[in-house]
């Protein structure tokens, strides 16, 4: 679980760093390159500016702009200083935005990023399973500590009822033991009383 933990970050962080690099590529002049996104936007401010970018791809008739919100809100989904960060949106958004950019379909640098994130929600899925698992083996892992707890009171009873009948029993055994002594005067002092 740490293993895949250490690995889903170490994945994060290259990815990160390879969009950032692809990012400081891609700004150069050309008319039809994807615009660096504004990375001074304050962690408060990143659910304002999903909804804004959100709004222009659903209300915006501009095609252009409309691209572009979806690359942005790539970014931002991937962004370390957003709290909400969400790699299954920013691959679905980069998706969106590859799809209808062919010129940008074959750049180096979004190919890593997608690649990256396809990879993250893979391991996602495989953690998010793995996660169901452990879920379920400690639950029947409490049920096996309250069966257990539950023999272990059971046993206690039947040791202290066990206790009992072996106390019971050797009363009993004493008991006919001086039945036995008794019966036996008994016989023996009819025996003398009848001789003579």
């Amino acid at each position: 679980m740490g293993r895949i933990n250490i690995l889903i970050k170490t994945v994060s962080v290259c990815g990160f760093i390879s969009l950032l690099i692809g990012c400081a590529q891609i700004q150069a002049p050309a008319r039809s390159t994807p615009e660096k996104y504004n990375a001074e936007i304050r962690f408060e401010k990143y659910s304002k500016e999903i909804d804004r970018l959100e709004t222009i791809i659903l209300k915006d008739s501009d095609f252009s702009k409309r691209m572009q919100a979806y690359f942005q809100l790539a970014q931002l989904y991937i962004s370390y200083k957003n709290p909400k960060r969400n790699y299954q949106k920013a691959l679905e958004n980069l998706e969106v935005y590859l799809s209808s950019n062919p010129a940008f379909a074959d750049n180096h640098d979004l190919r890593n990023w997608l690649s990256v994130l396809k990879e993250i929600e893979r391991l996602s899925k495989k953690v998010n399973s793995q996660q169901k698992k452990i879920t379920q083996l400690g639950g029947r892992l409490d049920k096996s500590k309250q069966a257990n707890v539950a023999f272990k009171k059971a046993n206690k009873i039947l040791k202290e009822s066990n206790t009992k009948l072996k106390d019971s029993n050797m009363k009993l055994t004493k008991t006919i033991e001086m039945l036995k002594s008794l019966d036996r005067h008994v016989e023996e002092k009819r025996k003398n009383y009848s001789n003579q």
